[in-house]
């Protein structure tokens, strides 16, 4: 399990390396992480969450999935307490504490779990995950998203996003049992498939615009991955193995909060003109830890 966690990870890494190179010596132009950002956005990743829950999502699986759904309620209710309660504290600027309040709570399941769960547990997995991970997208597309945008209210128009879209059509198709063109699943299955290695070029992209030298001087970075890349993880993982949960649901949980932190701490506040560095550095020192800590825990609690 050391080896295959290994091995995917890192290929994934290699990708970010790409596209940080890519970007740092100009191969690449300025708007190109704006286009990769978009098409992760409102292509691969709805496409991934179609196809996913339209070929898996049933009424039995839903059924026979109560304790997953539980876990996921009750972890992401006291993680995100917890997180919230210590990113408050871990600086005296606000809009800091709201990057590391997000950052803690909110791991990179989408670009970097989804990749590396389907390439090695299956599309099946892949459903289960994404399911546990429904209340983890509700939060970001509400508190998450006012959190990073420093503002305060929520339009209900913010859970009408494609990737949130795309999961509901996919589990009505699923659900029904409604056959798909062999056409359409061809589409969907290329454009999911490139969900992985453009979401790490898109990170390569992004840490490459700042100099590492601003990026990686700040203290509350390496607190912040420090809590979300290894106190949170290995918290949740050993409670829930405490108490006896099946390997199956320990899979998941493994595949929730043991990835890096999220891009939304760069997407988000760079659409409106806000500092990311701190987002960029987070990004950057998460996803490097994670090609120690991901195999580890994988091999530990698996």
């Amino acid at each position: 399990m050391l080896l295959i966690t290994f091995q995917q990870v890192l290929k994934l890494f290699i990708f970010l390396l790409i596209g940080f190179l890519l970007r740092r010596y100009s191969v690449l132009p300025v708007t190109a992480s704006g286009v990769l950002s978009l098409l992760e956005v409102n292509l691969f990743v709805p496409c991934l969450n179609f196809l996913t829950f339209s070929q898996n999502f049933t009424l039995e699986k839903l059924s026979g999935d109560l304790l997953l759904l539980a876990a996921s309620l009750i972890s992401c209710l006291v993680t995100i307490a917890a997180g919230t309660f210590a990113g408050r504290h871990l600086s005296r600027d606000h809009y800091a504490q709201n990057l590391a309040v997000y950052s803690i709570n909110m791991p990179n399941t989408g670009y970097v779990g989804a990749p590396l769960i389907l390439a090695m547990f299956g599309s099946e997995t892949l459903m289960r995950m994404q399911l546990f991970c429904l209340p983890m997208s509700i939060y970001t597309y509400t508190v998450g998203y006012q959190l990073l945008m420093d503002r305060k209210g929520f339009s209900p128009r913010s859970l009408l996003s494609p990737a949130l879209l795309a999961i509901f059509f996919g589990a009505v198709i699923g659900m029904c049992r409604i056959p798909l063109p062999s056409v359409l699943t061809d589409v969907l299955t290329s454009c999911s498939s490139c969900l992985g290695p453009i979401a790490m070029l898109l990170t390569g992209c992004l840490i490459a615009q700042f100099h590492f030298r601003d990026i990686l001087c700040d203290p509350l970075i390496y607190k912040v991955v420090a809590l979300r890349m290894i106190v949170v993880p290995l918290a949740v993982l050993s409670a829930c193995r405490a108490i006896g949960l099946s390997r199956d649901v320990l899979l998941i949980l493994a595949a929730v909060y043991t990835m890096p932190t999220g891009l939304n701490t760069v997407i988000f506040p760079a659409s409106v003109g806000k500092d990311c560095h701190l987002g960029a550095g987070m990004a950057c020192v998460s996803n490097t830890l994670g090609i120690l800590t991901i195999p580890l825990f994988f091999a530990l609690f698996l």
